[in-house]
């Protein structure tokens, strides 16, 4: 069940969270992705995806990866998320998320990464609600509450159009 509310200017969605566990990524997708990982873990979507969370050192390494694309999708056809603590206090970290093999070489703002950067953070942080930057050409915040197995992703929301659906 995944269910949306108003909350002012925001939209707030609940979805399922997603845990994460140590695990090695073949070194061949850590060279594509240009990044050098303090800590790697991987997300098993069981029945779907299955992600990889590479921490890095700092917010500059994340907003600074350039990844080559080609060789991602050459040696893993797994999405990949970079992720470090944010150095300004407006946010709690911040992220990029590349997935060319599924044809999206970055994303601009990924609800799916956030259901599991939430658990991640959490863990590391201690506190259940977080902020997020991605920071992607275009960039978002995710305001992000981690609920047991459940996360609220609130993000903000311009109504574009309106409509009535009749059954």
């Amino acid at each position: 069940l995944l269910t949306a509310r108003a909350d002012g200017n925001w939209i707030a969605l609940d979805f399922p969270a997603f845990d994460s566990t140590p695990a090695s990524p073949p070194r061949a997708l850590v060279d594509a992705v240009g990044v050098h990982p303090i800590e790697t873990r991987r997300v098993d979507r069981k029945g779907t995806d299955s992600f990889w969370i590479l921490e890095l050192a700092s917010e500059a390494e994340v907003r600074g990866a350039a990844p080559r694309f080609s060789a991602m999708t050459a040696c893993a056809p797994d999405p990949v998320i970079v992720t470090a603590r944010t150095e300004t206090s407006a946010f709690d970290f911040v992220s990029r998320f590349f997935a060319p093999s599924h044809g999206i070489d970055e994303d601009p703002v990924t609800g799916a990464a956030h259901c599991m950067l939430g658990p991640f953070w959490r863990s590391k942080l201690g506190r259940d609600e977080l902020v997020g930057f991605q920071a992607s050409k275009r960039g978002g915040i995710v305001r992000v509450g981690v609920r047991e197995n459940r996360v609220e992703l609130r993000g903000e929301a311009v109504t574009i159009s309106e409509g009535t659906i009749l059954v």
